[in-house]
Order: structure tokens, then sequence, then C-alpha cells
């Protein structure tokens, strides 16, 4: 939590988010995404020690465990690699993964974005890993609020600056 409190930009509450869970919840990969129309910008941390991968948007309607959290509003959660490949061909990313799990991230009851994980072992989405991820998703949606809130307090400042300067010029 001392790293989402820290973070002040929507790209650094994604980073700290998709690295924080995959440690947290001992997974091999984890993602945030957030929907933007009908797209979902997805940041990808790999395995939570390498550099993330720069953000990509993707069609909201692929077929992923995170598009589809981030589409429907509940937890999704695929115990083995053959259900994982029939309920969600597009999850290329998936391969080598043996389970899956992706929670939806609200603001005001609406979704704005997912977060998912996925596991080498078949199994591993555990009752006490889906209530992880979703108290992740709980405070990541606070500090996007907050890193929102933020980023309106810098621009406004700006524009404040700015007609100071416009004010004394004309002065």
């Amino acid at each position: 939590t001392a790293g989402l409190s820290a973070a002040v930009r929507p790209a650094d509450v994604a980073e700290v988010l998709a690295r924080g869970v995959v440690e947290a919840l001992g997974a091999r990969r984890g993602s945030f995404g957030l929907v933007e129309g009908d797209e979902l910008v997805v940041a990808e941390s790999g395995d939570g020690a390498g550099p993330s991968r720069s953000p990509v948007r993707v069609p909201l309607s692929i077929r992923t465990p995170l598009a589809a959290a981030a589409r429907e509003g509940h937890v999704v959660w695929v115990e083995r690699r053959a259900e994982l490949v029939r309920a969600f061909p597009d999850a290329a990313g998936g391969a080598g993964a043996g389970s899956a799990l992706a929670v939806p991230v609200r603001r005001g009851g609406v979704v704005i974005g997912g977060m998912a994980d996925d596991f080498r072992e078949s199994g591993a989405v555990t009752l006490e890993r889906r209530a992880v991820a979703t108290l992740a998703a709980e405070l990541g949606a606070q500090a996007l609020e907050r890193a929102r809130l933020y980023e309106l307090e810098r621009l406004e400042a700006e524009r404040n600056g700015r007609l100071q300067s416009l004010t004394a010029a004309l002065a």
C-alpha cells in the first residue's frame, strides 16, 4: 500500500498494481488495464521483477480473463490450462499458465478497468488469492482517484500561474 500511496499518475498506479500483486499472490505474471471507450489500455509486469512492457491498447471485446473482468464487472478465474485455452482463446500471454485470475477495478460503482494474474500451476486460484486480488483492486481504484485529483490540481495550479503572469503583464 505504500507504493500506491506514493503513486501520483495513473501509469504509476498501474505499475505498482501489476508488480505488487504478482508478488503478493506468488503469480507468474500480472497485468493491469484501464477502460478507454471500447479499448483496454494494458500495462504488464512480466514476472514482477523485470521491466514492464509499454502499455498496449486492445479491444475490450478481446477474449482474455482481464478483458472479461473489465467488460463484465465480475471476478473471473480459471483453474486449468485446458479451460483457459477453451474459454479465453485470445489469452496468448497465458502460454505456460496453469490457472488465471482477473478482477474488475471500480470507481463509484462503475468498472474502470481490471487486474489479472496467471499462475504456473493448475488450481492455484484459491479463495484467499481471490480476496487479496479483490482488495488490491479496491485499493488501486482509490489510488487512481487520488492520481486523477492530483492531476486536476496540478493543471489548475498551472492555469492559475498563467493567469497571474498574464495579469501582471497587463498591469
